[in-house]
Formats: C-alpha cells, structure tokens, sequence
C-alpha cells in the first residue's frame, strides 16, 4: 500500500497498487486542495475516463505540494542534538557563504516555529525558515533548559517521513557519533538528558533520565529507523543523503561532497572538548538547546 505523509494535520491516506483515482482540485484562498477518489481498475486493467494511475497522483501531489511551498531548504540535517549541528551551520554559513538556521532564527526557536506551522496545516520550513533559508542545521526543541518551555518536537523523528515528501529535492545529512559519546555528551548538557526524556514517542522508546544505557538505546534505535527510511527513499524516489561520523577523518571529505566547490576545510568540530577531544564535543553556549 501506499500511504501519504503521516502529518498531524492532514488525513492518511491508503491505496492499493493498480487502483484508480480521480483528482477535483481547488483554489480556496491560499491554499489548494485535492479531492482524491478511488475507483476499481477496468476490464483491462486500465484506468479509463477521468480516472488516474496512483503514480501519477503521487507525482501530480509533489507537484502541487511543491507549488504550495514558499521556503525549500537546499540542505536538512536529521541528525539528534550533540551531532555536531554547530559545525554543520559553521561550515555552510560561515565557511561557504550561505544562508542558514541553527537553533534559532531571529531570536526565535526554530523546532517552535516548525510546531506552529505543523498545528496550523503549513509546510514546516515556511514558519522555521522565514526569511528562506538554503541550509537548516538543527530543528529539534526539546525545552530550553530553565525549564520555562516544556515543549518537545523533535521532527527528525516524528516527522522525518512528512518532510522527505515535501521536500524531495533537498540532500538531507545524517550525522552520527559513537552511542556512548553521544550519552556521555547529553549528560553532561545541563539538563538536556531530563528534557530528553520527557518527550514521549511512538516509533522509537524515549531515554528514561539518568540512565546512560536508556540514552545508547534511544540513540541506537533513532539512527536504525532513520537509516531505513532514508534507504527506503533512496531506492524508491532518488532521495539525495549522505550518513558521516563526525569525528571521523572523512567526515570534512564527505561533507565537502555535497556542495559544487565544497572545501573540506571547511569543516571543524567547533565545540570539541578540550579535554578529551575524540569523545565529547560540547555546545558553546548555555542557553541552547
């Protein structure tokens, strides 16, 4: 079966191969919608009259998707908080010259942005990227550490299914660490293993506080279902993404891969830990999450 992006906001939808449909699209102010209504094949197994393949359903519902988008990011990264998210944006903004978001886009949480726009029926990146940008290199928010904010939206999991449907043409990066370095580097971010572990999720097991194993079990089964889907993408729609080991000495090479004229140079562990450097990479600022 096929099955339509699982967003929050929109109804899923379930079509078996060979089936029929036929499509009654309209404007309604600024937004267009599609009337989908599945019929049986003919004798001959075709669809006749005014009815349609699915497959091209699936391609006139990118098309009409993409025409609905304001903001496109070029770049996505999924990876998890203390995945190197501040070199990634150092790398393409400050090293290659090109827009983009951290954590925050004008004073504002970007992952509360992307919650507004996904309660509100919107494409995700028309709330976090306004103004538009080329390179989104975090979108998680899991509370800020003040605990003001209990909020947890955490797309990269949540939603990672909906955004690759929205946003097919964008290469998406996957950065990993060792799961035990990543835990030890959560532990060690004021409260954020806490936080963590408030967010309740139904396709992998939310990290239970203070426990380093429940961390490596979160992390290892979020890296596992991310990996699939962006397989699965891969092999049936051309998804553009690359997978790399932050401390990994090819990690610049394969980063530089996916811009024309990318530098390897410009890559850096920007928050390394000084003082032990090949297994905790720190956020510089506290207030971040």
């Amino acid at each position: 079966h096929a099955q339509g992006p699982p967003r929050s906001a929109r109804p899923r939808v379930f079509l078996c191969p060979g089936a029929c449909v036929s499509l009654l699209v309209q404007q309604q102010r600024t937004r267009v919608v599609v009337v989908v209504r599945a019929g049986a094949p003919g004798p001959r197994g075709g669809c006749g009259g005014r009815m349609l393949s699915l497959r091209l359903v699936i391609q006139f519902s990118l098309l009409v998707s993409a025409a609905t988008r304001h903001c496109a990011p070029r770049y996505i990264n999924l990876g998890m908080p203390k995945s190197g998210s501040s070199s990634i944006y150092s790398f393409y903004h400050d090293c290659m010259h090109m827009s983009a978001s951290h954590w925050k886009i004008e004073d504002e949480f970007v992952g509360l942005r992307m919650e507004f726009c996904d309660k509100n029926g919107l494409p995700l990146f028309d709330c976090s990227s306004k103004p538009c940008v080329d390179v989104v290199a975090q979108m998680d928010f899991e509370g800020d550490h003040t605990g003001n904010r209990k909020t947890c939206y955490i797309p990269q999991i949540t939603h990672i299914e909906g955004i690759i449907f929205e946003y097919p043409n964008a290469t998406f990066l996957l950065p990993t660490r060792d799961p035990y370095e990543w835990a030890s580097s959560v532990m060690r971010w004021t409260n954020m293993a806490q936080r963590l572990s408030s967010c309740h999720f139904v396709s992998v097991e939310a990290p239970k506080d203070g426990e380093v194993t429940s961390l490596v079990t979160f992390y290892k089964q979020f890296l596992m279902r991310t990996r699939t889907i962006l397989h699965r993408a891969e092999k049936l729609h051309g998804l553009r993404w690359v997978e790399f080991d932050i401390t990994a000495p090819n990690a610049s090479r394969i980063l530089a891969s996916t811009v024309p004229g990318g530098r390897p140079e410009c890559w850096t562990q920007k928050n390394r830990n000084k003082k032990n450097p090949s297994s905790e990479i720190a956020e510089p600022h506290t207030d971040k999450v």
